[in-house]
């Protein structure tokens, strides 16, 4: 479905014509699923693509190794709905791709690697590892949580101890 390009994003790979609009452009993430030496396959989450520069990605031939994070399909909501038929997919539901790819329900995301994008056009455009590592959530919505709960927790105990007294 529709992403937005990876942090970071503000220029073309190097080759590459640079995408339009700069940050907060939008895009695609590109799911290709692998055929293994053992016969099986899994999805691999090739990276991101500008909108305009779809046509510009190329299928990847040969017998390659990847690099990568597995990682779990994302859960759908009530605004988004996929097309298995159409292979058009908002949030990458690992069961329907695997069903419409034969493949395993399993997504590799591939990380930066020395070897050439196979269109030459640097497209698409993978995501560096260290977002897989970033904590998205800041510490200080912990601490909020953690003084709600606490609080609640404390006049809870009040309400029944006063309760009890009575």
């Amino acid at each position: 479905g529709p992403r937005s390009a990876p942090a970071g994003v503000d220029a073309a790979p190097p080759g590459a014509k640079p995408p339009p609009g700069g940050a907060g452009m939008t895009g695609w993430d590109v799911i290709t699923p692998l055929r293994c030496t053992d016969g099986g396959a899994v999805l691999v989450n090739r990276g991101w693509v500008p909108r305009d520069q779809v046509d510009q990605v190329s299928q990847p031939v040969g017998e390659l190794c990847v690099d990568g994070v597995l990682r779990c399909g994302e859960a759908g909501n009530r605004f988004t709905t996929n097309d298995a038929a159409q292979r058009r997919f908002v949030y990458l539901d690992a069961e329907a791709m695997a069903d419409a790819t034969g493949s395993s329900p399993v997504v590799l995301y591939e990380t930066p690697s020395q070897r050439p994008s196979p269109g030459g056009g640097g497209w698409p455009l993978q995501r560096p590892l260290s977002s897989f590592l970033e904590f998205h959530v800041k510490p200080e919505t912990h601490l909020v949580y953690s003084a709600t709960w606490a609080s609640l927790s404390g006049l809870m105990a009040l309400m029944t101890a006063i309760r009890l007294r009575r």
